[in-house]
């Protein structure tokens, strides 16, 4: 797969191709899922648990089945054809499929960790987009999240810093993302209140009703005012629309 040699290039190719490149693998990893979970995250477990059951060790004999009950030798040509190419280890469903391609990326992830220092900060933004979507390698990223919001000058990279750590932290994290909403730059604001709507809304011990008011009138003041001249690539830039999937994921608890 492309994936190895693409990491390569991420980390250490020229520097106009890192950016695309980052995209490319943030695309490989979870390409619509990014989305469609985009206020609450990836349920990896659950994605697992799915194309579990629809890997080519569970696939295999349904189509030994078929085969073995088909008459038609047309249609035993083409049944053999897709159980030969099951049994080489593919199967037909797109969930088993898209999470090869993500845990591709997954692999490369700890090499993919140096772009958080990375001099430019277009590919300190991608590092940190690319880590929103990874729940389990939450305790690697998120300090690295956290301190690059910390340390972060341009606001596009550390309101996407900001969201990542909404996206896969919990209540522990809410006081280090708490402080961003007095910010000087209304997109860290919106970043910072966002990152505390998702944490309320995912968490079942939740947090304080005065910290949730504040995350919920800095995103309906942000909704009332135009979009920011750079927004990030969370809901493909649309910087009122995920204003409005947030609060409703955070009134519904659903996405």
């Amino acid at each position: 797969m492309a994936v190895p040699l693409l990491a390569r290039i991420a980390v250490a190719g020229p520097p106009t191709a890192r950016e695309n490149t980052m995209w490319l693998l943030t695309r490989l990893a979870v390409d619509w899922y990014d989305e469609y979970r985009l206020t609450t995250g990836i349920d990896t477990v659950a994605w697992r648990a799915a194309a579990s059951e629809c890997s080519p060790q569970k696939m295999l004999p349904w189509y030994d089945e078929q085969l073995a009950a088909e008459t038609d030798e047309r249609q035993r040509r083409q049944l053999r054809d897709i159980r030969d190419w099951v049994a080489a280890g593919n199967s037909p469903d797109a969930r088993w499929t898209a999470l090869c391609s993500y845990d591709a990326v997954l692999a490369e992830l700890p090499g993919l960790l140096t772009l958080f220092d990375h001099g430019d900060p277009r590919p300190r933004t991608r590092i940190a987009y690319l880590t929103a979507w990874f729940p389990e390698a939450a305790p690697t990223t998120l300090p690295r999240l956290l301190a690059l919001a910390e340390r972060e000058h341009e606001p596009v990279a550390a309101a996407t810093a900001l969201v990542a750590v909404g996206l896969v932290g919990g209540p522990a994290h809410a006081v280090r993302v708490a402080p961003y909403l007095d910010s000087a730059d209304r997109l860290v604001r919106w970043a910072a209140a966002t990152a505390l709507a998702r944490i309320a809304s995912g968490s079942r011990a939740g947090l304080e009703s005065a910290l949730v008011d504040r995350a919920v009138a800095e995103l309906t003041a942000a909704a009332a005012g135009p979009a920011p001249a750079s927004c990030t690539d969370y809901n493909s830039g649309d910087f009122h629309g995920h204003i409005e999937r947030t609060l409703c994921t955070l009134a519904s608890g659903t996405p």
